[in-house]
């Protein structure tokens, strides 16, 4: 952890796993890990870097995070063992402070997984990507970036591989806009 990063911080971190924690060392390892532990799962291994911090400025502040993993799977460890590949994504949020309780925020975020093994994974294609590009305008008792509640107000477009209509059951189109409002609190 990097305190005082241009009036933030930035923090780093990588995980490592073997055998049937390689696992561990995916971007979705966290939400898997344990239950899917395998003994015939040896010989594998999964790394996972992160990187994400804060930059807090008077009239500005700028969020980010970066995350990239691979797993590399042992050949024997059978049809239930996910495939070897990565993963990575990265997201961007950009705010510019109008006054000390509105702010206009952008948010672009990546991300694409690459899979080798897997026959039935995403129409056979042995990858798949989605992207966000988000424009809102916020208010809240202050304008830095933790402050809380807010009200937001929003357009969003989405897109990628996973907008398409064997996975979202529309007509095929290349993306999908929202608008709306949302209000966030923590406690």
């Amino acid at each position: 952890t990097q305190g005082n990063f241009f009036g933030g911080f930035n923090k780093f971190s990588v995980t490592y796993g073997t055998d049937g924690f390689a696992y561990a060392g995916t971007l979705n390892g966290g939400n898997h890990l344990g239950d899917g532990f395998k003994p015939n799962e040896a010989d594998s291994w999964g790394i996972r870097v992160i990187d994400w911090g804060l930059i807090e400025q008077d009239k500005w502040n700028l969020g980010y995070s970066f995350m990239g993993a691979y797993k590399h799977q042992d050949p024997a460890a059978g049809a239930w063992s996910h495939p070897n590949g990565h993963d990575y994504s990265f997201v961007i949020r950009p705010a510019y402070k109008w006054s000390n309780f509105t702010s206009t925020v952008f948010e672009a975020g990546y991300t694409v997984q690459k899979n080798t093994g897997w026959n039935n994974w995403n129409d056979g294609e042995d990858h798949v990507d989605a992207y966000k590009f988000t424009l809102a305008q916020q208010f809240s008792p202050m304008t830095t970036f933790w402050s809380r509640p807010s009200i937001r107000f929003y357009v969003s477009y989405l897109g990628g591989d996973r907008m398409d209509k064997s996975q979202t059951g529309l007509d095929d189109h290349d993306g999908e806009v929202s608008i709306g409002a949302q209000a966030e609190a923590w406690w």
